[in-house]
């Protein structure tokens, strides 16, 4: 049979280690958060941005164009910028 005291450092111990092992977790996600806010937006703007480009240009080159037009009423884009 087990003594009370005895029971009460083990949760205790065990309680420290889970406290332990959090800390660790949210350092480790506060840097990673840090790390993604930092190098992983250009990655993805570039990527998505020449992506879009080349979405946009096949598909809507002639509706953008005659949209642009007739929104500032003068040519904007000209049709050589789009392939």
């Amino acid at each position: 049979m087990m003594d009370g005291s005895l029971m009460v450092i083990r949760e205790i111990k065990m309680k420290s280690n889970y406290l332990n092992m959090i800390k660790i977790n949210w350092f480790v996600a506060v840097v990673m958060v840090l790390a993604g806010i930092t190098f992983i937006p250009p990655i993805l703007s570039v990527l998505f941005g020449y992506l879009g480009g080349l979405i946009i240009r096949w598909i809507f080159s002639d509706i953008i164009v005659e949209a642009l037009n007739t929104l500032f009423g003068t040519l904007v884009l000209q049709q050589g910028m789009f392939p």
